[in-house]
């Protein structure tokens, strides 16, 4: 006997027996009919179950499909991204010291400041205020060019012939502890204010290997002529000393003696060592990454420096942060625009945003990071410094979220079709 003829005899006996029972309690024979019939629908059903999975898919497929303004705002949500990496890299472009856009402006800027702080304070510099042993005059912090610890000539009144080693040429940045860009925001400041300079010597606390190398702190004054150009490193003093000096004349109160306040010391240095690092940072040197040039080999953290900079970083950084601000912008103008429409399924609407978010943020990060790829392989080893690996990153997060929804929602959409498809869980 096959399967479709006891399907058939249970379905008799169902109806035989329900017909029984309703005869005896005087229910009518529609009802039970109607059951009857359901059940057939569903056996039917199940039967055709493979080609009803396939049409659910495709109707959720089309459901879910990028038309019309989705289809537009796909495109106004890439040409922005591509406006983001082309317009990043063009901001952040590695340029020579001394001849960069964001050195000129930062220079630029630091001159109005000094020049606002003569006026309001009526030029009321105390003119007795001279340079002296861990002492920068607050004049010269605003209005001397450079700091101290860009320092490489040393003077020859103490040194003579015989100066020590301490680094050689542009190779200061990963000499001197000013240089580091979080510890250089303590280190350096106190320099400024002392005129010294903090170096990581050649002498080692601890080496393992060629390249673990923790190096020993030392602390030079550092001397300018009279219009605080020319600095030359003079004799050595202790790095606490520096700091005490520093903090002491940070923590001092405003008095008739020397008209200055400690506050307004510490944040005329504190600024301009932030700007400094700030026009150093995209450089051909450039700057090397928060701390490694206290545990790492000097030449090491050079040639490692011209691969990844704390400039990279930073730029890599605003990459990630204004993708991920654009598409904020772009699925909130969409998510509008579809109410305003009238269009009130949310969950679709979110899962078009986020297609349009995860396709949009691919293509534009994919072909910078391919393009970056490619030209490094032939030889540009810069290439890669202005692929848009930042905004890559946010791009592979954008897929995932994207594609994880998706799934979310196919299979409700599924289950739910089916049970009513199927099931008849709609009768």
């Amino acid at each position: 006997m096959t399967v479709d003829n006891e399907f058939n005899n249970k379905l008799d006996e169902i109806s035989s027996s329900h017909t029984d029972s309703n005869d005896r309690k005087n229910s009518p024979l529609a009802r039970m009919q109607q059951d009857i019939d359901v059940v057939k629908r569903i056996k039917k059903n199940l039967l055709n179950s493979g080609e009803i999975y396939q049409d659910i898919q495709l109707q959720f497929e089309k459901k879910t499909a990028l038309k019309g303004k989705d289809i537009i705002f796909l495109f106004i949500a890439t040409a922005l991204q591509t406006f983001r990496i082309f317009g990043i890299n063009k901001l952040l472009e590695v340029q020579k010291a001394g001849k960069g856009n964001i050195e000129k402006t930062i220079k630029e800027r630091w001159k109005k400041l000094a020049d606002k702080k003569k006026l309001a304070d009526k030029i009321t510099y105390d003119s007795a205020d001279t340079a002296r042993e861990f002492h920068a005059p607050l004049k010269q912090i605003y209005e001397g060019r450079g700091v101290p610890f860009d320092a490489t000539a040393f003077d020859t009144d103490v040194w003579g012939n015989g100066k020590p080693i301490i680094f050689k040429g542009a190779n200061h940045r990963f000499s001197t502890v000013g240089h580091d860009p979080f510890l250089g925001l303590f280190i350096g400041t106190a320099n400024i204010i002392t005129n010294t300079i903090t170096v990581y010597s050649n002498e080692s606390v601890l080496k393992i290997g060629e390249k673990l190398d923790i190096h020993n702190i030392k602390s030079y004054h550092v001397k300018y002529d009279d219009n605080w150009k020319n600095p030359v490193i003079s004799s050595e003093t202790l790095t606490l000393e520096v700091v005490y000096y520093a903090l002491v004349r940070i923590l001092k109160d405003k008095d008739t003696e020397d008209k200055e306040n400690g506050l307004e010391v510490f944040f005329a240095a504190f600024a301009k060592q932030f700007l400094h690092i700030a026009t150093d940072l995209f450089t051909p040197c450039g700057i090397p990454l928060p701390t490694i040039n206290s545990v790492l080999d000097k030449k090491f953290v050079e040639e490692f420096t011209k691969n990844i900079s704390c400039g990279d970083v930073i730029k890599q950084g605003m990459q990630a942060l204004f993708a991920w601000l654009i598409n904020l912008m772009i699925k909130f103008m969409y998510k509008l625009i579809c109410r305003c429409l009238g269009e009130c399924e949310n969950e679709y609407i979110e899962l078009k945003a986020e297609k349009i978010i995860a396709i949009s943020n691919g293509m534009a990060s994919g072909s910078s990071v391919l393009y970056g790829a490619i030209s490094s392989y032939f030889g540009n080893v810069n290439a890669l410094k202005d692929a848009d690996i930042g905004g890559f990153i946010v791009a592979i997060r954008e897929i995932y979220k994207s594609g994880e929804l998706q799934a979310k929602l196919k299979e409700e959409f599924i289950e739910k079709e089916l049970c009513e498809q199927i099931l008849c869980f709609n009768e």
